[in-house]
């Protein structure tokens, strides 16, 4: 689904009239406090339905798995290395 954007609200805690339900529309609201720090009011940020461009629609990059298999032991070693490097820098500091 693919929203747009078609209205900004900054509005009272109490007041609850700009999410009243239109069926007629498919809307979809954000609701988030306003201003940052104080959050006296809501900020309602509300977007209508739109049509997805599939013709424009590309790919940008191929996601690529990687075995877990492979990870593990990648990782548990560097966590060994890393442990015998505190343990060492540990004893050095004191003696």
């Amino acid at each position: 689904m693919t929203y747009e954007v078609d209205q900004i609200l900054t509005v009272l805690p109490d007041d609850v009239s700009a999410l009243a339900i239109d069926p007629n529309q498919d809307y979809v609201t954000l609701v988030t406090c306003t201003p940052y720090g104080v959050n006296s009011h809501r900020l309602l940020v509300r977007g209508h339905r739109i049509p997805i461009k599939i013709k424009n629609a590309r790919v940008i990059s191929e996601a690529s798995r990687v075995e877990p298999l492979l990870v593990a032991p990648i990782l548990a070693i560097f966590i060994f290395i890393l442990l015998l490097l505190v343990i060492t820098v540990y004893r050095k500091l004191r003696y």
